[in-house]
């Protein structure tokens, strides 16, 4: 029923509607911006478009994920264009006037139905609560303590390769940091961030709590904080409060008005709340979802990877012996597979020269037309239920070493495997993860069950907490995109290079 559903927010290309109860979210697409070719209909057709990701989901994402402590699986749901009318309805009621003109494609005949995982760790369904909006029934044990979720998108230490010489200024800086550089190149004067997921991914405390700091001081899209499924801190709040001549008390004012938010919920213990926070936001981030003797396929992943290169926008002088005290903490145990070395084992098979996809792609393609009895073993789209999408699951030899593979004596058959498990990483670089938060009962005793996602960890002064970690957003339209990823990044690399080249002329 549609008026179980109400709206949400909306990004370029969906919008995402709540459950009455607050335990789901819906999400359907906006009518396309640009009209597509009648060949790349099919590809692009709302109700197709879910169905192909509902497929990639189930077939190739899912079984990477399968027994691992995260929180994830979402299902098609069948809609009408009756339903699609009424959620318009309300959508026009409650969006913001900058989003009118862009409508829900009514041609859809389902929608992308998944878990509210900003609610994860709450067992049972949620109730309105006039200062925090929905929260536990009251004779719920925890119904006093609120529920914060913070989301993020950390993207990864993915280090690209120039087809020419970088200029000084470009090397050794991830890319992450390069398109902040050519953000600001690109438009004078806007704020960017100078977060490094470098910093993230080290796995120590003190490098972690400055990268979660410079996500608070600029947000943009990669952190949002609520509370009991109420937004409280985004880009779209801080532009709010931070006058526009801020300038160099920004970074300050912003991380202010965080500790403001979240104090009323966590405390502010001896004036260091924010700081105990960002420990168990780190812990949770840091606490194993596998570990490489379990039965888990990822027990032979790796271990973290992003200390192979070092990015010069990160910020290794805070791990500097005069930095240190005996408080600071190496939470990274050797045994363990978390969140962040996770992504960053699969990140590694990304990690391939954008002319050599470029090259790759090309062969196959090139190849399944002089060939279409092989079409499928080389496929990079639908079905995804094969033996040849399978082996994307796996990780084998191609997972390392990309930048010096070169292709020679390698058949089509393996350059499609490649490329899947290209397509694969580049889905997981554009994730999303929510990290949920609530203090236990004090009762709470340490060997209370509790569900397979669900841990229990303690911050800094000893405050418990049940947390959940959840992953989403990790399907990009695969098969159609390659090219387009590989443009944009030789579109960013040429534009640096070429103006600092001028620059040194």
């Amino acid at each position: 029923m549609a008026d179980e559903w109400t709206y949400r927010e909306e990004g370029n290309n969906n919008v995402v509607f709540t459950s009455i109860n607050n335990r789901s979210i819906l999400r359907l697409p906006k009518v396309p911006k640009v009209k597509k070719s009648k060949e790349d209909r099919h590809v692009y057709a709302g109700h197709d478009a879910i169905n192909q990701e509902i497929e990639f989901l189930e077939n190739v994402v899912y079984k990477i994920l399968s027994g691992l402590r995260l929180t994830y699986r979402a299902e098609r749901m069948a809609i009408t264009k009756d339903f699609i009318r009424k959620l318009s309805t309300d959508m026009n009621k409650r969006r913001s006037l900058q989003n009118n003109g862009m409508d829900l494609d009514d041609t859809v005949t389902y929608a992308l139905k998944m878990p509210n995982f900003c609610n994860a760790v709450v067992p049972h369904p949620v109730v309105h609560h006039s200062t925090y909006g929905t929260v536990l029934p009251a004779d719920h044990h925890v119904a006093d303590k609120p529920i914060i979720s913070i989301e993020l998108r950390p993207k990864t230490c993915y280090f690209p390769v120039f087809d020419e010489p970088p200029c000084e200024q470009l090397k050794d800086r991830c890319f992450f940091c390069l398109v902040q550089m050519y953000k600001e190149l690109k438009h004078p004067g806007t704020k960017h961030t100078r977060y490094c997921p470098c910093d993230l991914y080290s796995g120590n405390l003190r490098r972690m709590k400055v990268a979660l700091l410079e996500l608070i001081a600029c947000p943009q899209r990669y952190l949002s904080a609520r509370i009991n499924d109420t937004v409280v801190y985004s880009q779209g709040i801080l532009n709010k409060k931070i006058p526009c001549n801020a300038n160099g008390m920004r970074q300050k004012l912003a991380t202010d008005i965080f500790e403001e938010v979240i104090s009323p919920v966590y405390g502010n213990t001896d004036g260091n709340g924010l700081d105990v926070f960002l420990d168990a936001i780190c812990k949770s981030l840091l606490s194993p979802i596998a570990t490489s003797g379990g039965e888990s396929s990822v027990g032979h992943w790796r271990k973290n990877n992003s200390q192979k290169r070092r990015c010069v926008g990160a910020h290794y002088e805070v791990t500097d012996s005069t930095y240190r005290d005996d408080d600071v903490e190496e939470i990274q145990n050797s045994s363990d597979t978390n969140i962040l070395s996770f992504l960053d084992s699969i990140s590694s098979m990304k990690e391939i020269p954008v002319a050599l996809v470029e090259s790759m792609h090309q062969k196959i393609t090139d190849h399944a037309i002089l060939h279409p009895c092989n079409r499928q073993n080389v496929s990079l789209s639908s079905p995804y239920n094969t033996k040849e999408w399978l082996r994307a699951t796996g990780f084998d030899s191609f997972s390392n070493g990309f930048c010096s593979f070169d292709g020679v004596g390698i058949d089509h058959e393996k350059f499609a495997d490649i490329l899947r498990k290209y397509i694969v990483a580049r889905g997981f670089n554009c994730c999303s993860i929510i990290i949920t938060l609530q203090k236990a009962n004090l009762s709470s005793s340490s060997d209370e069950p509790l569900d397979g996602s669900t841990i229990r960890l303690t911050d800094s002064v000893g405050n418990v907490y049940h947390s959940t970690l959840s992953i989403l957003d990790l399907y990009k339209d695969p098969a159609n995109q390659i090219q387009k990823y590989c443009k944009r990044e030789r579109d960013v690399l040429y534009f640096l290079n070429n103006h600092f080249s001028n620059l040194k002329t």
